[in-house]
């Protein structure tokens, strides 16, 4: 049963593109929130280079043909075998983050968030005068996405939710939707439609037949239909996905670096939404039969960890050229997603009711993240200056869900085939040393869109392409390194619906769409690196 009702959740709650145009569905961000979707595997799935160490970041992360950096592990775990010595390094930073819309283009500002970008250490356990120059192993901790961010904004409305969650109901007995009825554990109530169920529990909706137990209509008799709808939405998400590298590289004859590591992510995400909508009843401003505001708060909160490998080979053909080449195999990635949801209304008069969802659903997915291949070139002019390019070529469309059940799989990944593309990725970077002592170094990235089909993908603002605009400098006190960077990152997001309802003859209900999805991101970071 619950395969079942996990196929018509998915099938409810899909992108318009893959949809029969007969068919009634809801779809929405906070429709969608409920539920596995390949958005929430396209989440996981879009890995930059813009967190990382001082030097890394300074330079855009165009760090595939270059090593000696700890970061090299995250990017081309050759790179280690260019350590001569033991290293210590760690990257404390503060991440800045402000996210805009068409609605409020000015955007909301995220306080700064503290974090390790990244910490680890090398460790030469060979050195020789052979053909094998030397031997590293390596451990790091990196940082390689980030979920904080804060949305919030406000607009009047043609339609309330309210409309939407009536006619999401449409065929469900509401002899099951009393608080006694359990209908947080039927599971011919799919996950989708618990904001209905609260909907009814908190007099949002009503039936159209109170009085006969086998009534499957509901209609919205709370909300004055001449009144105003003022709409509030705001999303807390907090979040990072941390990589931990075990790595090795080697050195042979100062000309071919090989490297080899095994990547564990730790992933974390929890998005707090807060919807509310405020009446305008004009006349009717003191008719106690008459909703005053309501707010709708789902709560989602994704846990999860994969493992990956990389494979990388840096070679010296000539004087300062390097040429590097890095893969990285699709990472498996287990995710736990948890979610439940909580309603209130306010009468006016000060009536008020409350209903949450009396469980909170769990499951576990599991599923591939895509194949990554990284082309880099770069050149260096003795220890003065080194100007590096590097190419990506990551596989969206190779994502695929590994669920136990085939007709799951097929579904999903249909979905994934239509929905995304391959996407190509590039950075340049410089680091000039005037000085010995003294290195200054900028860079660009571009990380190219996932989306086959564009911005048209309902059920969330999906990261389309990114830019990172990227400074550094360092400095070397004796043997230790002090390195600091500036990154700042902007991205475009997918426009979206916060609700809808298609009701396949004509019924269409719908919020004004959110478009122009902006993110910024100002990321500082210093790193300290001691040799030992």
């Amino acid at each position: 049963m619950k395969i079942f009702r996990y196929i018509a959740a998915l099938l409810a709650t899909t992108a318009l593109t893959v949809l029969p145009t007969n068919a009634q569905f809801a779809a929405g961000e906070l429709v969608g929130v409920s539920d596995f979707q390949s958005t929430d595997i396209l989440a996981t799935a879009r890995n930059a280079n813009s967190y990382t160490t001082a030097r890394v970041a300074g330079m855009a992360g165009a760090f595939t043909s270059l090593g000696g950096d700890l970061a090299s592990i995250s990017i081309n775990p050759a790179g280690l075998g260019m350590f001569r010595s033991s290293v210590l390094s760690l990257s404390p930073s503060l991440t800045f983050t402000k996210q805009s819309n068409n609605i409020n283009p000015f955007g909301i500002s995220t306080p700064a968030r503290f974090s390790m970008n990244n910490l680890g250490f090398v460790s030469n356990l060979y050195e020789g005068a052979g053909s094998v120059v030397s031997l590293n192993v390596a451990f790091s901790y990196n940082k390689v996405a980030d979920f904080n961010y804060e949305r919030r904004f406000s607009m009047g409305g043609t339609y309330s939710i309210a409309d939407m969650f009536a006619q999401q109901m449409s065929g469900i007995p509401s002899s099951w939707l009393n608080s006694s009825a359990n209908p947080f554990e039927n599971y011919d109530i799919f996950l989708n439609e618990w904001g209905g169920v609260l909907a009814y529990q908190t007099l949002l909706i009503d039936p159209v037949n109170p009085d006969d137990k086998s009534n499957m209509d509901y209609h919205v008799t709370a909300i004055d239909p001449n009144a105003g709808i003022d709409q509030y939405m705001s999303v807390d998400s907090r979040g990072s996905i941390g990589e931990y590298n075990f790595a090795a590289g080697v050195n042979i004859a100062n000309s071919l670096y090989l490297g080899g590591s095994i990547a564990i992510q730790d992933i974390y995400n929890e998005r707090e939404y807060s919807y509310n909508e405020e009446y305008d009843n004009g006349e009717n401003s003191n008719n106690k039969n008459y909703l005053a505001a309501m707010t709708y708060n789902p709560n989602v909160r994704e846990i999860g960890s994969g493992i990956s490998m990389r494979l990388g080979a840096i070679w010296r053909p000539a004087g300062g050229l390097r040429l590097g080449v890095a893969f990285q195999t699709p990472t498996m990635v287990s995710l736990q997603k948890e979610y439940f949801a909580v309603m209130g209304t306010r009468f006016q008069g000060e009536r008020n009711f409350a209903s949450k969802s009396t469980v909170r659903n769990i499951y576990t997915y599991d599923y591939t993240t895509p194949a990554k291949l990284s082309l880099g070139a770069s050149y260096t002019i003795g220890n003065v200056a080194a100007l590096s390019f590097d190419y990506d070529r990551v596989w969206y469309k190779g994502m695929r869900m590994r669920d136990n059940d085939r007709s799951i799989n097929d579904y999903m990944n249909n979905n994934i085939r239509t929905q995304y593309q391959a996407a190509n990725n590039m950075r340049v970077g410089v680091e000039i040393k005037p000085i010995a002592w003294l290195a200054l170094r900028g860079g660009y990235a571009y990380y190219g869109s996932p989306s086959a089909v564009g911005d048209n993908i309902f059920d969330a603002p999906i990261e389309l392409d990114s830019r990172d605009l990227a400074f550094g400098i360092g400095f070397k006190v004796g043997r230790t390194s002090i390195d600091a960077s500036f990154v700042n990152k902007q991205t475009n997001y997918s426009d979206y619906d916060l609700f809808y309802w298609d009701g396949g003859d004509g019924t269409v209900i719908v919020n004004d769409l959110i478009s122009k999805n902006k993110g910024r991101k100002n990321i500082a970071t210093v790193t300290v690196t001691i040799p030992f």
